[in-house]
């Protein structure tokens, strides 16, 4: 039932305020007094559950101006409900509060109720950075704390290839061998021994004079405004012609030669080494000379070249005798000569020879036929001239099937199958059925009866038998069929078919997916693949970089120790994935989908990558792919090759851009291993390079090449198709 609730709020408000443990209620005062005034039910409920501050009654006491059932109000099981309760796995205790700040502990016990937080407070915390670490101190940070900066951080107060706080110095700490004698005075440096002042004399703007014999560079520092004097008159007409005097070639030439005044035209003066002269030579001007039988000599003295030697406009070879040269002239007139006898040329023309004109007496035969008669010897062919279009007739029956063989009449050769059969003695019966031959002039068919051997019985009959393959009398003899080391009718076995009865080897023995036979029963693997994997390295090298020879070196070339990659290596999907067919990892084909960025954007790239993204058509989703660790990423090393360290889709050759990933570029490549040593480092990778692995700074930038475990079935993928093109 319910009751007034101004009655039931006294009542409740006046056990409220009873001592505990007593078993009486005292009102505080009575009903019309204002130290009974109290707060309501509702005014109860509304403070626990909203925190508002109620009113309470007035000083007179009221009664219900309505009887039960007539109005309602909140029960104690209401306030009961809004009352908070204890909680001590997840209720705040004063630590977990920031100090100074009041809550209302759940905690049971001593912490229920009205609380103080003493979670310490660290309001402009300030860190100086030093050589060891530094724990940042518990409590609540407002923010505004930090971690000192130094503004004397920089690269130029760093010890060179030393970094501090990811800041690389270029400070170079003082280094050198050099002396105080080589280097200037006045001035001071530092080299490995310490510090020292500089000894070198200083000559300034020196002055030198050259003369006869060398001058001497004063030893020390000279400023470049120091000079040789030159001299004006230093040129090459004030110079003896040949001679080189400090760089300046000279061209004064002085008199010089032998020459006589007799070789020097008359009228002119001339000079020598002996002196001056007046040339006494006679001048002859242009004379004309006339060619005779005789020589004509050219007159003693100078001609000015417009003298002539006279020439003869019937001085041309018609004019000269056949092989005369006159004058530099070779003469074509032809003196009449020979033997020929009228009967040696043609009738009817006309000739000359040595002894005068004649008329040709041979008789034209022009284009006469012979026609070959045997009969009485070897035909005659009259004599005359023959105007070649006369014939000796020919034999159609002069064919090579009719001349016997060995023989050649008139260059025609007898066939190879005509023969004189008259030595030939065959029967008929002697002669395979079907066959014929020819025996002494005549053709014989042959009765001899043909046999063939046959799989089904071991009896050779009598009789002829056809040249067979015993492979094809029984399909099951081949070599496949026969044991290595085996011939059996000339057949030899296989060198893969052995008798396997002595193998031990069980499953356990054989990787998982190899296969082997023992006992005659083919069993496969069940161990898996050893962790290691080929590096790839098949070529052996000296220690100057010169190839050779891998056996007996140890090298990795030689063992090539590990799991060999299957081929294809690699499997390039249209969906945008590749899958390296040795780890079984799913690879993102654009090895450069986000550009470069830090460690830490790096990570969530490739957590939120998903299909629709960077050419992804995979149905991946996010949080499928990641950064690959340092080992995940080193698998895609291929150490044959270098810029870059990977190989092609088949594995055989080096990696060229879209066989099978694009977009692989020449930089650090992020994983998602941090360094041990160095907590704000990460490992990375450089494919440009021999892929060696090296490290950065996380606030550093790299590429990120996301990975994701390997799902699909070998005969769900390709290794072609059109994809994107992209340079390395």
């Amino acid at each position: 039932m319910r009751f007034p609730k101004k009655v039931l709020s006294s009542t409740i408000l006046s056990l409220l305020a009873a001592p505990v443990g007593s078993g009486v209620s005292i009102p505080p005062g009575g009903p019309d007094e204002a130290a009974g005034a109290m707060y309501g039910l509702d005014d109860i409920y509304h403070r626990l559950r909203t925190g508002a501050e109620g009113e309470k009654r007035g000083a007179t006491f009221q009664g219900p101006s309505q009887g039960p059932g007539e109005a309602t109000f909140v029960t104690l099981d209401d306030i009961m409900s809004a009352a908070p309760r204890g909680d001590n796995e997840s209720g705040a205790a004063a630590a977990d509060v920031r100090d100074g700040r009041v809550f209302w502990g759940l905690r049971q016990g001593a912490e229920w109720g009205l609380a103080q937080g003493s979670m310490p407070e660290h309001v402009e915390l300030v860190l100086t950075p030093g050589v060891d670490e530094q724990t940042i101190p518990q409590g609540y940070h407002d923010g505004s704390g930090r971690v000192a900066g130094d503004a004397e951080l920089i690269a130029e107060n760093v010890r060179r290839d030393v970094e501090i706080f990811g800041v690389s110095g270029s400070l170079a700490p003082p280094t050198g061998d050099a002396l105080p004698s080589q280097v200037l005075m006045g001035t001071t440096f530092s080299s490995a021994d310490g510090s020292f002042a500089g000894l070198m004399p200083d000559h300034g703007a020196k002055t030198l004079f050259p003369g006869a014999e060398p001058v001497a560079i004063e030893e020390g520092y000279h400023d470049g405004n120091g000079i040789v004097i030159g001299d004006e008159d230093l040129a090459p007409e004030n110079i003896a012609v040949n001679v080189n005097l400090f760089g300046v070639e000279g061209s004064l030439v002085p008199p010089t030669g032998n020459a006589l005044p007799s070789q020097v035209l008359v009228g002119t003066t001339f000079s020598t080494a002996s002196g001056s002269y007046a040339g006494v030579m006679a001048d002859n001007g242009a004379m004309a000379l006339f060619p005779s039988t005789q020589p004509v000599y050219i007159r003693e003295g100078y001609h000015n070249g417009n003298g002539i030697v006279v020439g003869d406009a019937d001085l041309t070879p018609a004019n000269i005798a056949y092989n005369v040269n006159l004058f530099g002239v070779t003469g074509t007139l032809v003196r009449a000569s020979g033997v020929a006898a009228p009967a040696q040329v043609l009738s009817g023309v006309s000739f000359s020879n040595a002894d005068g004109a004649a008329s040709g007496a041979m008789p034209n035969r022009g284009g006469l036929n012979l026609t070959p008669d045997f009969s009485s010897g070897e035909p005659a062919i009259p004599r005359g001239y023959y105007d070649g279009s006369g014939v000796i007739e020919g034999d159609p029956e002069l064919i090579q099937g009719n001349i016997r063989r060995g023989v050649e009449l008139f260059g025609v050769a007898g066939s190879p199958t005509v023969v004189d059969t008259a030595s030939a003695n065959a029967r008929a019966s002697d002669i395979r059925e079907g066959r014929v031959a020819w025996v002494d002039g005549l053709e014989v068919s042959g009765t001899l009866a043909t046999k063939v051997l046959s799989a089904s019985t071991t009896v050779v009959a009598e009789g002829v038998y056809e040249t067979d393959r015993l492979e094809d009398v029984d399909g099951d003899l081949n070599s496949s069929n026969i044991r290595a080391g085996v011939a059996i009718f000339g057949i030899p076995g296989s060198l893969s078919v052995v008798d396997t009865r002595d193998a031990t080897a069980t499953g356990d023995d054989l990787v998982e997916g190899e296969t082997a036979y023992v006992g005659g029963a083919q069993i496969h693997g069940v161990r898996p693949p050893a962790p290691l994997t080929q590096t790839g390295q098949n070529a052996c090298h000296d220690q100057y970089g010169g190839s050779m020879t891998c056996l007996g070196t140890g090298q990795d070339g030689e063992y090539r120790a590990g799991v060999e990659s299957p081929v294809p290596r690699f499997s390039a999907r249209a969906d945008g994935t590749v899958r390296d067919n040795r780890t079984g990892l799913v690879w993102l084909r654009n090895a450069d989908c986000f550009g470069v960025m830090d460690w830490v954007n790096g990570l969530l790239s490739a957590m939120y990558l998903e299909s629709g993204d960077c050419g992804l058509n995979d149905g991946s989703e996010v949080g499928d792919w990641r950064i690959p660790n340092v080992r995940e990423l080193e698998s895609l090393i291929d150490y044959r090759y270098a810029y870059p360290a990977l190989a092609n889709s088949f594995g055989n050759g080096q990696f060229s851009p879209g066989d099978p990933f694009y977009n692989v570029r020449d930089y650090q490549y992020w994983t998602s291993t941090t360094l041990a040593s160095s907590r704000h480092e990460a490992r990375v990778i450089r494919f440009g390079g021999d892929g060696s692995s090296s490290r950065a700074a996380k606030t550093y930038y790299g590429y990120v090449w996301p990975v994701r475990d390997g799902y699909w079935t070998d005969t769900d993928w390709m290794t072609s198709g059109d994809y994107p093109s992209s340079s390395y």
